[in-house]
C-alpha cells in the first residue's frame, strides 16, 4: 500500500501575481510497495540497501508567485522514517 493525506490553504495560481498556499501531508509506503516513475521502477529504500523499505513522513511545502508566471516552491520532510 502506498497512501498519502494531506491539507492545504491559500490558492497557488503561478499566473497569478501574490498568489500563494502553504501544505501539510503525510506519507505511508508499505515495505516493497511498487512506486514508478515516468521511465523506470523506482525503489522505496531509502538507505540504498538491497532490500526493499517502507517509509513514513512528514513534508511541510509552500508556493508563491511574487510576479505573474514567476513561481517559487519550498519543500521540507520531516520525521521521516524507514518501516
Amino acid at each position: 500500500d502506498v497512501w498519502n493525506v494531506g491539507v492545504k490553504w491559500g490558492d497557488y495560481k503561478i499566473n497569478k501575481k501574490n498568489s500563494w498556499d502553504i501544505r501539510l501531508d503525510y506519507f505511508d509506503q508499505a515495505k516493497n510497495a511498487p512506486v514508478f516513475k515516468t521511465q523506470k521502477y523506482e525503489s522505496n529504500d531509502l538507505l540504498k540497501k538491497t532490500r526493499y523499505e517502507g517509509y513514513k513522513a512528514w513534508q511541510l511545502g509552500a508556493s508563491y508567485a511574487p510576479e505573474k508566471n514567476i513561481g517559487i516552491n519550498a519543500y521540507y520532510g520531516f520525521h521521516a522514517k524507514t518501516q
